[in-house]
């Protein structure tokens, strides 16, 4: 596809104002920033090329940040940052695909996706559906906790009655990741180490807030906020949840909608779920709505070419 009033270049860290300029006025939480770069290459040593597209008056009207990895077979897979794959219209974007093909082809990639966020778009890649709880915050806290519903009230309290204490700052990345690791251990998933949590607080230290909750001064929880000047996104997060004790994530995430009003912000992006589990209901309760996620993959991972155990395969497809 030629079109003569638009460039793709690849954006170096001479554009990254530019690059995060043209982010900031879009409805959504600082997921795709430039400097999302340093924490990839650095922590993952990870291959990335971030396409920029700017139309005949240099004004940036396209992004797509992507970085590689390699699959268990060791062929190449790209994606996206999530919510990074933005434009002005179905024009730009699929300009940037035909540029990405020859990307793809090059490095032999057997896959690739493409996150754009809430908006739905039709491309030429196959469209990829997942689910998140959006909130949208009110202008001040004691509307907002009108706006609750008294169970989630009610479960508020009740940790605060149990002695159950949450206190912000970036300096409790420790207690942050020793419950964050015990979680995602219990649940079988893939960890991200504690240097790439250090890493986002280093090179976002205006986007990053962490929540931290402790009972009788053991940590019982945690969450990590990302956030710009409207939007906001709870991504990474864990607690210790005991029988016959109170969870401290209701209060957790009530700690966060305060910090949030506080800050101005409007929206408060919950992170992806299933729609019917616990996860996704505990959501709901606090007044968020369900939002379609749109992703765009170039074709289907197929598994059947990979020639592993049963139990490797099983644990490959568990990621996916």
């Amino acid at each position: 596809m030629k079109n003569h009033h638009l460039k793709i270049i690849t954006a170096l860290e001479i554009n990254k104002d530019l690059w995060n300029g043209y982010l900031e006025n879009k409805p959504i939480p600082p997921l795709a920033r430039f400097e999302w770069k340093y924490v990839l290459e650095n922590v993952y040593n990870v291959e990335t090329i971030y396409l920029m597209v700017l139309n005949k008056k240099d004004s940036v009207v396209g992004t797509l940040p992507l970085y590689f990895i390699n699959d268990y077979s060791g062929k190449s897979m790209a994606f996206a940052l999530k919510y990074g794959f933005i434009f002005e219209n179905e024009t730009i974007g699929e300009y940037l695909l035909e540029y990405l093909d020859n990307i793809l082809i090059e490095k032999d990639a057997v896959y690739t996706s493409l996150s754009t966020g809430t908006i739905k778009y039709n491309l030429k890649y196959k469209e990829d559906v997942s689910y998140t709880v959006i909130l949208e915050l009110m202008s001040n806290k004691d509307s907002m906790w009108s706006f609750l519903s008294a169970k989630v009230r009610n479960m508020v309290r009740k940790a605060e009655r149990d002695g159950i204490i949450v206190q912000s700052g970036k300096d409790k990345i420790k207690q942050f990741y020793d419950v964050y690791a015990q979680r995602m251990i219990n649940k079988n998933t893939r960890i991200h180490s504690i240097d790439y949590f250090i890493k986002i607080i280093k090179f976002f230290p205006d986007n990053v807030e962490l929540f931290i909750a402790t009972k009788e001064e053991k940590t019982v929880g945690g969450m990590l906020l990302f956030y710009n000047k409207e939007n906001g996104m709870y991504m990474y997060g864990g607690s210790r949840i005991i029988k016959k004790q109170t969870s401290p994530n209701q209060l957790l995430l009530w700690k966060m909608v305060e910090f949030s009003i506080d800050k101005g912000l409007k929206y408060l992006d919950l992170g992806e779920s299933l729609p019917g589990t616990g996860v996704h209901n505990f959501k709901l309760w606090f007044g968020g709505k369900t939002k379609k996620i749109y992703s765009y993959s170039s074709k289907e991972f197929n598994f059947d070419k990979i020639s592993f155990s049963n139990n490797k395969l099983s644990f490959i497809k568990r990621q996916f």
